[in-house]
């Protein structure tokens, strides 16, 4: 499974709405019996990548570029089924 866009708005950052999005897709996804899932995003997105790393996300250590401009990467992180 892969999860291709999470978005909150920046007047709603800190306001829980990010934690509940993800709470309700990993319920689903648990429910579904999905053992791991996948998500990219942007290696300088340092905001981000703190939530998705505090939400149980874990960096795969692969990079690819995006194709829109050659020096913005994206980093996939992984979650297991222990975290879903």
């Amino acid at each position: 499974m892969e999860l291709y866009a999470l978005y909150v708005h920046p007047s709603l950052w800190s306001a829980g709405v990010g934690h509940a999005l993800m709470s309700a897709t990993a319920q689903y996804w648990s429910e579904q019996g999905v053992a791991e899932a996948t998500l990219w995003v942007f290696e300088r997105n340092d905001r981000a990548r703190t939530f998705y790393e505090r939400s149980g996300w874990r960096l795969d250590e692969r990079v690819r570029p995006t194709g829109e401009k050659p020096a913005e990467l994206e980093v996939r992180y992984r979650l297991q089924a222990r975290h879903i």
